[in-house]
């Protein structure tokens, strides 16, 4: 499932990032609701690839997502067909996703190549805007790289297995 360009060993640091579009992940409001304040998020350039289709976005490296997850919006760009349905729980959320086949999911830091993934199996909630951006589960990401979150220095490092 996985190609990869870096030897085994190899560390690759990242720092957070702050979300470039204003949308519901990119702030959080306090108890008040009189502050907002910026969060910052680990998220990995990533190019995603079905047929003649190619789409550049980022990704929230989520280690707490047993899964990999597509927005609607960039799967119907891609034209990804379905191929089943999925009943899932997410953040205490139950819905019902489609489970379609992504042919290739290539990793990107500045204009480097870190890794890719081929048939990656992404689940889409059937709802635009459910969520703002691809996640990365434990079932890619995870599977290749050892991940440590930095976080008083606003960092994650990549260690390739």
């Amino acid at each position: 499932m996985e190609r990869v360009g870096l030897t085994p060993g190899t560390l690759v640091e990242l720092m957070w990032r702050r979300p470039t579009a204003i949308n519901w992940g990119s702030t959080w409001t306090s108890g008040t609701g009189d502050e907002v304040r910026s969060v910052k998020l680990p998220l990995i350039r990533v190019r995603l690839f079905h047929g003649e289709e190619c789409i550049s976005t980022v990704a929230l490296v989520d280690t707490g997502a047993t899964s990999t997850f597509l927005p609607k919006e960039l799967a119907d760009i891609l034209g990804l067909p379905i191929i089943a349905e999925s009943d899932v729980i997410a953040a205490g959320t139950r819905f019902t996703a489609d489970v379609r086949i992504l042919e290739r999911l290539r990793l990107v830091k500045g204009m480097e190549d870190l890794c890719e993934f081929e048939r990656v199996m992404v689940l889409i909630p059937r709802t635009e805007g459910a969520i703002p951006y691809m996640v990365l589960g434990r079932d890619t990401i995870f599977q290749a790289f050892e991940i440590r979150f930095r976080e008083m220095d606003g960092r994650f490092v990549l260690r390739k297995y």
